[in-house]
């Protein structure tokens, strides 16, 4: 079975070469084999020439690379379109592959359950370096906690852009609509509405810095939280379904997360509950500021 990388990038020149050092080492077997490898690009910075030298080193690898940022649903929606593989592997060009495993690890659900649309792999937040970062970390718990205790794994905090891979009768049926802040919740939404099956693989790991500085942490929130809203108009029940956290569940994960790290507790619940009043004011896009503060492990 062939695999199609995909990796959708905007200004990523410090962090693009360690994902595609580590995307090009990553194992087959007899199953599966990584025939291509999409870079589709907006970025102003060192990015595209830096994936141009593993063009030229690389058949596999392919640069889409345009002038003006479009936005990651019309990154995402040009690597199904050119995409020759059977599954498609999406990762975010500021993660790090855990070891040369993670792909094979994440299609192996899709190899022998046709039933499967979307697999989900475990995006892991670096250790913490700053005050801010401890306060994200804290956020990073609490949804690392419900991704693993809500229906098995099959949920909608499991399926992030970071890491997941997509079957061709999710990625041949489905346009990202331009304007959706969330690619990823829109896909699952869409996995599920489709009547296909969306599943966890926790041994699929990625790295990943969390937001570093107060702005950006900010940032991500409402971008969030605009997310749930915009979700749940085009969804609508579904998404409120999908989208809600059994309370039981967050208690008890703010608790034990709260034991570990007071700090997060005590500093970063006020700050969400402040970016979900201040989420109603503010009009988001796809095409949303981004947080620099994430891009290089």
């Amino acid at each position: 079975m062939q695999i199609t990388i995909g990796i959708a990038s905007f200004n990523e020149e410090r962090n693009i070469a360690k994902l595609l050092d580590l995307i090009i080492r990553q194992k087959g077997n007899e199953k599966i084999e990584i025939s291509q490898i999409i870079v589709s690009d907006d970025s102003n910075d060192r990015t595209p020439e830096i994936v141009q030298r593993y063009v030229e080193k690389n058949a596999r690898v392919q640069l889409h690379h345009y002038s003006q940022r479009r936005g990651k649903p019309c990154a995402v929606n040009e690597i199904f379109e050119k995409a020759t593989g059977e599954i498609i592997v999406l990762f975010d060009a500021d993660t790090i592959p855990a070891s040369e495993s993670v792909v094979l690890r994440l299609v192996e659900p899709m190899l022998s359950d046709p039933s499967i649309g979307i697999v989900g792999g475990a995006p892991i937040a670096a250790k913490p370096r700053t005050l801010m970062e401890r306060i994200a970390y804290f956020t990073f718990e609490i949804w690392s906690h419900l991704r693993e205790n809500i229906n098995k794994g099959s949920n909608f905090f499991a399926i992030h852009g970071k890491i997941m891979a997509v079957s061709p009768n999710i990625f041949r049926r489905v346009v990202i609509p331009q304007q959706v802040i969330g690619d990823d919740a829109y896909l699952y939404l869409m996995c599920v509405k489709l009547g296909y099956k969306a599943v966890y693989a926790k041994k699929a790991m990625v790295y990943y810095r969390e937001t570093g500085n107060f702005s950006d942490f900010i940032k991500r929130r409402i971008k969030y939280e605009r997310n749930l809203n915009q979700l749940i108009g085009h969804f609508g029940d579904l998404a409120k379904a999908e989208i809600s956290m059994p309370r039981h569940l967050l208690v008890k994960a703010s608790l034990t997360t709260g034991l570990r790290n007071p700090i997060g507790l005590i500093l970063a619940v006020p700050i969400v509950l402040w970016t979900k009043i201040t989420a109603r004011k503010v009009i988001v896009s796809s095409i949303w500021p981004i947080a620099t503060s994430t891009k290089e492990i």
